[in-house]
């Protein structure tokens, strides 16, 4: 008699993809966002479990190939994550306060071709 979860993994994966992108972007300029991403998913996977457990029918299991959509949603915020992390480490690390501002684009500039290639070489492996 209990009601049914609905659509549980779209909800879930939106609650997913918003707090990485807010760690891809943010997480030079807040060192702990991590820590403090990993402590409420902890607590997320508790509350989830209970509801999941006590409140709704158990759900049916569909089986897919990919998560679809959302793997563009994560390239996409991959490639502004590197863009503005490039920038933040460019021009406002004290490593790089000597430099003028032409050499500081192209020291983001090679920040980002090497974490391009990096990655276009982790999807090849997959």
């Amino acid at each position: 008699m209990k009601p049914t979860l609905g659509d549980f993994t779209l909800n879930e994966y939106t609650e997913k993809v918003i707090q990485y992108g807010f760690l891809m972007l943010f997480a030079a300029s807040f060192p702990l966002a991590p820590l403090m991403a990993i402590l409420l998913n902890l607590i997320d996977i508790r509350i989830d479990a209970r509801r999941m457990l006590w409140s709704n029918r158990r759900p049916i299991a569909y089986i897919r190939q990919d998560i679809g959509k959302w793997y563009g949603i994560l390239n996409l915020v991959n490639t502004i994550g590197v863009i503005t992390n490039g920038f933040l480490i460019g021009f406002t690390s004290y490593w790089a306060s000597d430099f003028d501002t032409a050499t500081k684009l192209w020291i983001v500039l090679g920040f980002e071709v090497i974490s391009c290639h990096t990655n276009k070489l982790n999807l090849r492996s997959m």
